[in-house]
């Protein structure tokens, strides 16, 4: 019974595999959910590798990693190749995403796939903020003095919430072995939920782009096209070696390869590339409390809106293309200002385009 159970669970693998059916119209901006799957599973293997040399102490964290480093075998290339595969695999989910919007496949696609495709990416986004923080340098530690500090704006029990999170009345050893814990254990959560995310692509079907002319799914099997794929992972392939020996710190804050120095703040605290539109965001307004509501409304945007953009955009046409560019030009500019000095214009710049980003998806 068991070799007949596992024959017929061979079988249908075999068939998904190789015999899952797509449009005729796919193209070769559908590769970049691939290569995020790809190069995540490359985060997920070499951040368990990386567990292995780090000791969660405010005192050794620095030292033990800067030893490692340069003494261990082999560790600069894990740790070089960990934080920067996490700019590659932000830069594919954001392809993927820029690829549904221009296709408008939120509107041929099941909200339930197009939902925990946001919710996967939130929980990436505080994945990497963790991440970002295990390293333990100058910008790290401010950085999470700042984040963390957002959740005093919660009312009545934001104070306790964050003497829990801290582990304390400071940040602390204990501190970092939540921020540890948080971050071995996350990654865990992604996968169950991309899991999630290829089931429900396999049976509700992969959305055709609406500006080619095509069927929901014409039968073609997918594997005819698995050469795209092995193509576009090449010569992401080719970047990340290019980066990890070549520049693998070119995409770093030079503030956090400093200790931390509780009384000395950097000059200027900015993030990785792929939280810069958002941090643009949170800094547009002086008050805490309006920036949190306006951060979280930036994020959620995408998902509350999605009933709406269904309804409007049922049909190929200039919206889709319109609506895309120009939330990408916004979230692109933001992101350049999000990296200039806390000043004006750049502080007013970041509120006006902010409104605009909010608003856009309405107005298309």
């Amino acid at each position: 019974m068991y070799m007949c159970y596992s024959r017929d669970m061979s079988l249908q693998l075999l068939h998904t595999v190789c015999m899952y059916s797509t449009t005729s119209s796919i193209t070769i901006a559908y590769n970049a959910g691939a290569l995020a799957g790809v190069c995540y599973a490359v985060q997920v293997l070499s951040g368990i590798l990386m567990a292995f040399t780090y000791v969660s102490a405010e005192e050794y964290a620095y030292l033990v990693l800067d030893y490692a480093n340069r003494d261990g075998t082999y560790v600069w290339c894990i740790r070089t190749t960990h934080s920067n595969t996490a700019s590659v695999v932000f830069m594919a989910m954001y392809l993927h995403v820029l690829r549904a919007w221009l296709y408008e496949v939120s509107a041929v696609v099941a909200s339930l796939l197009y939902s925990i495709g946001v919710i996967v990416w939130l929980l990436m986004m505080g994945t990497a903020f963790l991440g970002y923080v295990l390293p333990w340098g100058l910008m790290s530690f401010w950085a999470l003095t700042v984040i963390t500090n957002l959740l005093t704006v919660i009312p009545l029990v934001g104070d306790d919430v964050l003497v829990h999170c801290w582990g304390g009345y400071y940040i602390s050893s204990n501190t970092l072995q939540r921020v540890l814990a948080l971050h071995y254990l996350l990654p865990f959560v992604v996968l169950v939920l991309v899991l999630g995310h290829l089931l429900v692509l396999h049976v509700q079907g992969s959305g055709t782009p609406s500006l080619v002319p095509g069927t929901h799914t014409d039968g073609e099997p997918f594997i005819m096209y698995y050469y795209k794929d092995l193509w576009v992972l090449g010569i992401s392939v080719l970047m990340v070696i290019l980066i990890v020996l070549c520049y693998p710190d070119t995409l770093h804050h030079p503030d956090n390869y400093c200790y931390v120095d509780r009384y000395t703040t950097p000059q200027h605290i900015v993030p990785e590339w792929y939280f810069l539109p958002f941090y643009s965001m949170l800094r547009a307004c002086s008050s805490k409390g309006i920036g949190v509501l306006i951060l979280v409304a930036s994020v959620l945007v995408y998902l509350l809106l999605l009933s709406v953009c269904t309804e409007i955009h049922t049909s190929a046409g200039i919206h889709a293309v319109v609506d895309g560019t120009a939330h990408v030009v916004i979230l692109v500019v933001l992101g350049m200002l999000g990296q200039c000095s806390p000043s004006y214009p750049y502080v007013e710049c970041s509120g006006y385009l902010t409104t605009i980003c909010l608003a856009v998806h309405v107005l298309f």
